[in-house]
């Protein structure tokens, strides 16, 4: 009779694509030398750390430890995201653990991918040992040098293809030009990620933008200086043509029809796929122009300054009366209808990503973004009232590419926590109370119960992986029976990858 040992190695790679979490891969490595050989680097490929990691700063001591005294293992680090990093060292103590990342830095020779983000922990030293990494190509760091680095080391960074900064100095941003000028040739990917920042203008970007020739994704966030013209500047100076542009938290003033018509000449908007924009409720009209002329496959929408009355279920209303707060809110959610059927009439054959944030949706918004999408994979939103939840189930049949789904609630969060007793809230449901729950259950899976909860996942598509709620994130998983006939279990099990959910990020591709 066959063994599981009998199993031919080569099938073994195959199977361990499927494998995501770390741990099961460290279970894998003592399995037999031959599974050794193979999870072991893909235990080691990806290495993630976040500050929310249970004894977070530990285990940085202790990865670094292992890259440093064994070389063997460095050598499979391919990506290595450092977000928790121990800074109260002090003396012989932090003289040590920063002996270990260095050595350990120094051992990852192919390393291709870094993030350093942690405020306060990036040293000259690091930075150093970076540049040395010969096959470098992303770099995602952590931009407020004081007294910490020498911001004039990053020009040393010649090879780049991806680059992150986050809350750049203005020594940081005054080395921009320079630095681009060694490593624009090669840059792909560019973000920049402030606070209201006033560091990054129009001025800046058109002194980049000649460097930028190959540059195709684009992400700008809390910078209110930048308008139309510095984006156009980048746009235009392209010689691959965007095709991701992230705008969020820019200038007010921004005038999207002027930059249609400025990029018109250039066919600079040509290339753009993914478009992820923040604006108020009014902009959307000034919105139409930009999306008519790109083909966009991905499309992500935050409002801002919205009124109550769009979005809450029990709006407060001062100095006005009812029936004009009433037209208001009316005349709000009809435009807001309009924009998203112009945005599926033009885009909906070939749109896979909508996302939608910062206001309520209605179900027959979903249900247009739904039916007019026939290879919509992912679809982030929030719901506009709890009273048409039950509803959502039946759009969501009709997206049958569907991967993942996130919903959000607005203020019935806050109805369900508070009407909730504490028992209820005070422990996380697990998976199997999914099964056996009523919708009368006082507990709730995310601020909704895990029958209604399961429910919304059988009426999706057999394609749905992921499902969220809120702050809540699970994998769906298929499990096929065999009992005369082929029946699939829809179950409902934690999240396995060690990433953060996209819908969650600052930046999305």
């Amino acid at each position: 009779m066959a063994q599981f040992l009998d199993l031919p190695i080569e099938l073994l790679p195959l199977i361990l694509q499927h494998i995501v979490r770390p741990s099961h891969f460290a279970a894998l490595c003592l399995v037999s030398k031959s599974f050794y050989d193979f999870a072991v680097s893909r235990l080691y490929e990806r290495i993630y750390i976040y500050a929310w990691h249970r004894e977070g700063k530990t285990k940085v001591l202790k990865l670094f430890q292992t890259l440093a005294s064994c070389y063997r293992l460095a050598l499979h680090v391919r990506q290595l995201v450092i977000r928790d990093f121990p800074k109260e060292q002090w003396g012989s103590a932090h003289e040590k653990v920063l002996d270990h990342c260095l050595r350990g830095l120094r051992n990852c020779v192919y390393l291709r991918s870094c993030t350093w983000t942690r405020d306060g922990s990036l040293t000259s030293e690091i930075l150093e040992a970076l540049v040395e990494s010969p096959q470098l190509a992303a770099l995602e760091i952590n931009g407020r040098d004081g007294w910490d680095y020498d911001h004039r080391i990053l020009t040393r960074f010649t090879h780049l293809q991806r680059l992150s900064i986050i809350m750049p100095s203005s020594r940081v941003v005054g080395i921009l030009p320079a630095w681009f000028t060694v490593t624009g040739a090669t840059l792909r990917h560019l973000t920049l990620i402030c606070k209201t920042s006033t560091l990054v203008t129009d001025s800046l970007l058109s002194r980049i933008a000649p460097s930028l020739v190959n540059l195709e994704q684009l992400h700008l966030i809390g910078c209110p200086k930048v308008s139309h013209s510095g984006i156009l500047a980048v746009l235009t100076g392209s010689s691959r043509g965007i095709t991701t542009l992230g705008l969020e938290g820019v200038s007010p003033a921004i005038d999207f029809a002027e930059l249609v018509t400025q990029s018109a000449q250039s066919s600079a908007l040509t290339s753009l796929r993914s478009l992820s924009l923040s604006c108020s409720l009014a902009d959307l009209p000034s919105l139409v122009p930009l999306l008519a002329t790109a083909p966009l496959t991905h499309f992500y929408l935050s409002i801002s300054g919205t009124s109550s009355p769009v979005h809450t279920t029990s709006p407060t209303i001062i100095g006005t009366t009812i029936n004009s707060s009433r037209d208001a809110a009316h005349l709000s959610v009809t435009s807001l209808s309009q924009f998203i059927q112009t945005l599926i009439d033009m885009h909906g054959p070939r749109l896979i990503r909508f996302s939608f944030s910062g206001i309520g949706l209605g179900i027959r918004d979903i249900r247009t973004v739904c039916s007019g999408c026939a290879q919509l994979e992912d679809l982030w939103v929030t719901l506009r009232t709890s009273s048409e939840i039950d509803a959502i189930g039946p759009c969501l049949s009709q997206a049958q590419s569907l991967r993942t789904f996130h919903l959000q609630f607005g203020n019935f969060t806050r109805h369900l926590i508070e009407s909730s007793p504490p028992q209820s809230r005070s422990r996380s449901p697990s998976p199997a109370d999914a099964e056996g729950a009523s919708p009368s259950n006082s507990s709730i899976l995310a601020y909704l119960s895990p029958a209604s909860t399961l429910s919304l996942v059988k009426q999706c598509s057999a394609t749905l992986v992921q499902f969220g709620i809120n702050t809540r994130v699970w994998q769906v998983r298929h499990t096929i029976k065999s009992d005369g006939e082929v029946k699939v279990d829809v179950r409902l099990g934690l999240l396995e990858s060690p990433e953060i959910p996209e819908q969650f990020q600052v930046v999305r591709t």
